[in-house]
């Protein structure tokens, strides 16, 4: 997960020196990589020139892992390697050189020295015993030492129980960890419990609940914070906001920052203060796979335009089709690279959702559409695979809100303020309540077989993706994987390009700007195939939204900006995408000739893999 996330903190139970704790074991290091490419050869070269920032920008596919080693291999000053999660850091150990140091930012931050420590002890040393096993042992622990403080934030919320009180203190708290601020205030308190109250108590409620819930928030900071504590678990965001907090620093004379698109503010300003430190920082990453800033992540390579840029635009993961598909997304986000497909064939693009196609994969919007792709898969026999973070956390969450419509009540952390089921329905309408949509429209579609759903999503589906019939992901959770066949899921087709804005006057049209979050979006999904992709009709509504945003932009500046971009690449911004379903009617500007031409390319490009069609 690209944020800062409890599961992925890679730590160990006993402080150990920074200076063996992350070192690649010498037997199983990757042997020689291939000669660089030109664009490799570039990067290399700036790594040794000793660059203060440098910023890779590496598209999907491109080899970015390669790169980063090739590049530190060529230079034997000590390095720090910062990736996202363990299983990325123990593949780095694997294959990075002896003088390179992977892990975590969470690993690196254990076991850095703790200055307010009189010996310096480590933050692992001082507070590695107190990481919280069972997230239940710190609800305990706040209930116990802060009930008066629980008590007024519960009167503020409009609850009876403790619980909500010390989960919402424990979100602000985790909103302060996240940030780059040196001490909690209003703006750490989430958005989501002010618009909850504000719906069930109204706005005033909504201002009054704030103060109590951040000196609660404060206190338990403050309390979790304390060596001496020992009553207090932690989490680990707990330890890695005090490094930042002090001041960070390492041993090592050069930081390379992975994944660098999906950093978050603590990460950032972390990176910003090794920087004025006399770190040499090089950040690799890819901006047009940001996806996540609904979650509060910023694109760190952002924050260096005055930085060196490189750039790898060749995906050695699928074939030009594949990367001509992916262009204009790029394009539409004012990118002007030129995507290469390296991958050998040029890959089959189709873009009919009733097409005979036999994916692999299957990618939605929702985890709604991946509850509906699992039980169609089902249906037909199949054993697929969920690849979803926390399957049963989902499935719990299901229960819990079929609960609430059937006139019942479960708890689940994610409605538990909520007694009605229209309030909930009405609050996932909301901005904030988007995260409980997906799960309510799963709720009214299966409502009247909802324990056959939860039997299969349970007893019937694979505990991996090795052996599963079909992969059923969303967007967001596919990141970072692919797939031989890869097929987009009908619910994308809500997933628009462009955002409306509504007319102030009368008579007057609606105009419209570019989604750089859906553009995002949907580029991460498309370039997720290795063989074949099935846009499922998506490409004829991308096209019809470009002309839409050509014709009415909210901002004729960005419309020129756009416009450009796509000449950049010798294409139009007002024919993107027409390589639509080869079932498609003609489009006006779009000739019969065009079109039987199209059909032939089409029908070559079947015969070049034909392997990737159901062969029935």
């Amino acid at each position: 997960m690209p944020l800062i996330d409890d599961s992925d903190a890679e730590v160990t139970t006993q402080a150990r020196p920074a200076s063996h704790a992350y070192r690649a074991p010498a037997a199983s290091r990757a042997s020689a990589d291939p000669a660089p490419s030109p664009q490799q050869e570039a990067i290399i070269d700036g790594y040794r020139q000793e660059l203060p920032v440098s910023v890779v920008v590496a598209y999907a596919g491109s080899g970015k892992t390669t790169t980063a080693r090739q590049a530190m291999s060529a230079s034997r000053d000590p390095a720090a390697y910062f990736v996202y999660t363990k299983e990325a850091a123990d593949d780095a150990r694997r294959k990075m050189p002896g003088h390179v140091m992977a892990g975590t930012v969470h690993s690196f931050a254990y076991g850095a020295p703790c200055m307010s420590d009189p010996g310096h002890a480590s933050f692992g040393t001082l507070f590695g015993a107190r990481l919280q096993k069972k997230g239940a042992e710190l609800h305990e622990a706040i209930k116990t030492q802060f009930p008066t403080e629980i008590s007024r934030v519960s009167y503020a919320l409009g609850t009876t129980g403790k619980r909500p009180a010390v989960v919402e203190a424990l979100n602000t708290v985790r909103s302060f960890c996240y940030s780059e601020d040196d001490h909690i205030s209003k703006q750490h308190v989430p958005e989501k419990i002010l618009a909850i109250v504000a719906q069930k108590l109204g706005q005033r409620a909504a201002r009054d609940c704030v103060e109590p819930l951040v000196d609660l928030a404060n206190k338990v900071w403050e309390r979790m914070a304390d060596p001496r504590a020992a009553a207090m678990p932690i989490t680990h965001d707990i330890y890695l906001k005090m490094w930042q907090l002090q001041g960070p620093q390492l041993r090592q004379q050069r930081l390379v920052l992975d994944e660098a698109q999906d950093a978050n503010p603590v990460m950032l300003n972390i990176v910003k203060q090794l920087v004025r430190s006399g770190t040499r920082v090089m950040l690799i990453g890819d901006p047009r796979q940001a996806i996540y800033q609904w979650r509060g992540a910023v694109n760190a390579m952002a924050e260096f335009p005055e930085a060196p840029h490189f750039a790898l635009t060749t995906s050695w993961r699928y074939g030009q089709n594949i990367a001509d598909t992916s262009q204009p997304l790029l394009c539409a986000t004012l990118a002007t690279d030129k995507l290469i497909g390296g991958g050998g064939e040029p890959g089959l693009v189709i873009d009919d959702e009733d097409a005979h196609f036999n994916p692999t994969a299957i990618l939605c919007r929702s985890n709604a559409g991946v509850v509906e792709a699992a039980m169609d898969e089902i249906s037909r026999g199949g054993r697929p695979y969920l690849a979803i973070k926390d399957k049963e956390s989902t499935i719990k969450l299901i229960e819990a809100v079929y609960a609430l419509s059937m006139g019942d009540y479960v708890w689940h952390p994610e409605i538990e303020l909520f007694r009605r089921y229209d309030d909930l329905v009405e609050f996932s309408k909301t901005t904030e309540g988007g995260t409980v949509r997906p799960i309510i429209s799963i709720v009214d579609r299966f409502s009247n077989d909802m324990s056959e759903v939860i039997e299969n999503l349970r007893h019937n589906t694979a505990l991996s993706a090795t052996g599963a019939s079909l992969v059923c992901s969303t967007i967001h959770s596919f990141k970072g994987m692919e797939s031989d066949r890869v097929m987009l899921s009908h619910d994308v087709h809500h997933m628009s390009l462009i955002k409306e804005h509504k007319p102030t006057e009368p008579g007057k049209d609606s105009t419209f700007e570019i989604s750089e979050a859906n553009c995002n979006l949907a580029y991460v999904a498309c370039t997720r195939a290795r063989q074949a992709l099935n846009t499922s009709g998506c490409q004829g509504l991308w096209r019809a939204e470009l002309r839409t945003f050509a014709r009415n932009p909210k901002s004729p500046q960005e419309m020129r900006a756009v416009q450009g971009a796509f000449e950049h690449q010798g294409l139009s911004l007002y024919r993107a995408y027409p390589y639509s379903a080869p079932s498609a009617p003609s489009s006006s500007d779009v000739d019969q000739q065009f079109q039987a031409e199209l059909q032939r390319e089409l029908r070559d490009q079947q015969r070049l893999v034909n392997h990737c069609l159901d062969p029935d």
